[in-house]
């Protein structure tokens, strides 16, 4: 599928309770539209072995996804932002903020699942499975407490997807969400034969012939 084109550039936030089905819509939705991403699980992953999710081991991990973050708004570029941090409303202003001050837009695809069927796959989590692979099982406790941090993007230029569709469902749900801000395929096509078409060959006129032709024609 190729690439949307969409006027501004935008920050995709992926939110909502664990185990609901974020980490597969974004890998999905980033490989379908080459966008980069800013994953908690990949970073927490690569930094502690056996995360315990402490607040100290929250910190490190938000201050690396706010750090990738603006170095991504540097390029100019849509990505996408999977973290705890985007379930919590006020982290989600301050997002927003950031991203109207460097000529972002934001949209906040909230992946909903049933509180019980997400508890029972956040617990069964498999590190065989692909979108398991940076996510370790959660404990009774941290799961109720990451489900107490939600806040729901009510609100908010938000999009809802079902965690228990196909990708397929989800990202047309978005892509029709999305209508509005893409580029005309009319007018893309349009900038990109320009900016492909190749410059005209220089002309040089001789100063003495000029002067010449001007004489002749007085």
């Amino acid at each position: 599928m190729k690439p949307l084109q969409l006027m501004k550039p935008t920050i995709f936030l992926i939110c909502g309770i664990p185990g609901a089905g974020k980490s597969y819509f974004t890998r999905q939705f980033a490989a379908s539209q080459h966008l980069p991403k800013v994953s908690a699980d990949r970073i927490r992953f690569e930094l502690f072995g056996e995360p315990d999710f402490s607040p100290a081991e929250q910190t490190t991990v938000q201050r690396m996804v706010a750090y990738m973050a603006s170095e991504l708004l540097i390029g100019r570029r849509s990505f996408i932002v999977d973290a705890p941090l985007t379930n919590i409303k006020l982290q989600r202003m301050k997002i927003n903020k950031l991203a109207r001050e460097n000529g972002y837009e934001v949209l906040t695809v909230w992946v909903q699942t049933d509180a019980i069927t997400s508890k029972e796959r956040s617990f069964k989590r498999n590190p065989t499975k692909t979108d398991d692979k940076y996510n370790k099982p959660l404990s009774p406790a941290i799961f109720e407490s990451q489900l107490k941090q939600f806040t729901s993007p009510i609100n908010e230029a938000h999009v809802v997807v079902s965690g228990k569709h196909t990708f397929a469902a989800q990202q047309a749900i978005v892509l029709k969400k999305l209508s509005s801000k893409i580029v005309p395929l009319n007018l893309s096509n349009a900038v990109m034969a320009l900016h492909d078409m190749p410059l005209p060959p220089e002309r040089h006129i001789n100063p003495v012939h000029r002067n010449q032709r001007r004489i002749n024609v007085g």
